[in-house]
């Protein structure tokens, strides 16, 4: 077992250091490339692990394992079949890295979980999550307080963390504060301090970040926690519980709507903002149902889709719907956005499961369970973040993991004594997975150098080097312009729309480039109304024959 015990402390021990890793020195995309690598490496390890002989001795396994090799499959048929890039749909947009690499590997990951924790894991992840939120938490109040020695370029407030969004750190300090509230023993002052500084270190994060995601996720965490606690102590105190959680999600989402009560508190104008991405969405999903548009791709699309109406609204261009499943239906298609819905689903009944078996309170179980709804609901209005997900994917395999354990009333005895050649395999795996990783890196290394030495030959090299990127496309297009080096922007712009002929920002810098011949620049302007048909300012160029 000490085996087991080794596999799962990697588990939560990489979960903490993916949560807090950023390369600026190294990347550009410095707050996603490295946790891309560590999470896909993780995965590569752990597929090497599975023990499909476990996997059949439990219905609720089997269910798990069904749904994620369907979750994969039809990822996999969406990158086929879509007509974005491959190497986009693999590693996922710039800013984002939400591709099929990421989300296999986050299956793998939940899938290994389920099979190799059980309850006695419980602490041990709850402490790993509030490790890593404490971490996180402490570096976005040196941001709040401009003693961050990296001087980082933000288009939000500047307090991210080492999440990369005011939003992403705001939930994560949200959730991790529920967690913490679990540490409290009437018997221990120390840890009842502890306990304590967490949760003033967590709240003034969600105070400085500014951000409604964080009360909410406290306020429905909360609720949770109580309903959990007031159910052993008396029935009708948890339904009373229960009802108001349900009357003030109402409100609260009424209020984000600007309506009701708490209009003046929760509404923001990004929720104006997000209603024309959901719509836009929806739009795109009717056109693209059972594919979608491709993964981690719906940047491409986002004008498109919009209609005359959101046009002339905020207008906000958007790589993501802001909500996971309306994200998952318009790149994957419906079928994948079912497929996660259903994995919703049969984790709250695999919690209803312990919960019904459970003797007496269980402050640390209804802890983690809060955290996890907290969560979800984080999930309905923001974009995804790989820490996020990463301990999203953890939790819901550690409680369908606990509802193995429960049913079977007996800690399982996974055998991870393998053979020589079953080492030298996960050796093999991790290598395969550096030579996947590797030109991802390396890419993006070489951006940041061309940037900062100012060499338009490098620029151009690992603009057009695989893995190729619209987004790096881009930046080094618009740098590359700005710098007056119209040549090797021209490069870099026929490169682009070659690569991806549905990305606006490539047919953009066709157009602005004075090099470009005429017939370029007439195509540009015509793909350009194509991707974004009710830009008014698109309408009114005229291009003038020399």
């Amino acid at each position: 077992m000490s085996t087991n015990k080794n596999l799962t402390n990697l588990i939560v021990f990489t979960g903490v250091i993916l949560t807090i890793v950023f390369t600026p020195w190294i990347n550009v995309d410095a707050l996603v490339v490295p946790k891309v690598i560590i999470l896909v490496l993780l995965s590569f390890y752990l597929v090497t692990k599975f023990r499909l002989s476990e996997i059949q001795k439990h219905i609720n396994l089997k269910v798990l394992f069904l749904l994620a090799f369907l979750a994969i499959l039809q990822m996999s048929l969406s990158m086929y079949f879509s007509e974005s890039p491959i190497e986009q749909q693999l590693f996922g947009r710039g800013g984002r890295g939400l591709g099929f690499l990421t989300y296999t590997s986050l299956f793998i990951l939940m899938v290994v979980v389920s099979i190799y924790f059980n309850q006695n894991n419980l602490n041990l992840l709850i402490k790993g999550i509030v490790t890593a939120g404490v971490f996180s938490s402490s570096y976005s109040l040196l941001q709040r307080f401009n003693l961050d020695p990296i001087d980082w370029v933000s288009r939000t407030n500047g307090i991210f963390g080492t999440l990369g969004n005011p939003n992403f750190q705001s939930a994560f300090a949200a959730v991790t504060l529920i967690l913490s509230i679990s540490f409290f023993n009437k018997k221990n002052t120390k840890i009842n301090l502890v306990s304590l500084f967490i949760v003033t270190l967590t709240c003034t994060t969600i105070y400085f970040c500014q951000s409604t995601q964080g009360y909410v996720a406290v306020v429905l965490g909360s609720i949770i926690y109580l309903v959990g606690y007031f159910w052993y102590k008396s029935k009708n105190l948890s339904l009373i519980a229960t009802g108001i959680g349900v009357v003030s999600s109402i409100l609260g989402v009424l209020g984000m709507f600007d309506k009701g009560p708490f209009s003046a508190l929760l509404y923001k104008y990004s929720i104006e903002s997000r209603s024309e991405m959901w719509r836009t969405s929806i739009s795109a999903i009717r056109d693209n149902p059972i594919f979608g548009v491709g993964i981690d791709s719906f940047g491409d699309y986002s004008s498109m889709y919009k209609s005359a109406v959101d046009a002339q609204g905020v207008n906000e261009f958007t790589d993501n719907s802001h909500n996971y499943y309306l994200e998952y239906a318009v790149t994957g298609g419906i079928p994948l956005a079912l497929i996660h819905i259903i994995i919703i689903l049969f984790t709250v009944y695999a919690f209803l499961k312990i919960f019904k078996l459970q003797q007496e309170f269980n402050k640390s179980l209804i802890a983690i369970f809060a955290f996890w709804v907290a969560i979800q609901s984080q999930s309905l209005i923001s974009p995804a973040a790989i820490p996020l997900l990463f301990w999203n994917f953890v939790v819901t395999g550690f409680i369908v993991a606990y509802s193995v354990n429960v049913s079977n009333q007996a800690t399982p005895k996974v055998d991870l004594n393998v053979h020589t050649s079953m080492k030298f395999l996960s050796v093999l795996s991790l290598l395969f997975a550096l030579l996947i990783t590797y030109p991802y890196f390396n890419a993006d290394r070489l951006q940041l150098r061309s940037l900062n030495s100012r060499d338009a030959d490098l620029a151009v090299r690992s603009a057009t080097m695989y893995p190729e990127s619209t987004v790096r496309y881009q930046r080094i297009g618009v740098e590359l312009t700005k710098s007056g080096l119209s040549d090797p922007a021209l490069i870099v712009a026929r490169a682009a729309v070659q690569f991806n002929p549905n990305a606006f920002s490539s047919w953009a810098l066709l157009l602005a480039n004075e090099k470009s011949t005429m017939i370029e620049k007439e195509r540009a302007l015509a793909e350009l109304i194509r991707l974004d048909p009710y830009n008014k300012l698109l309408q009114d160029i005229k291009l003038d024959n020399p």
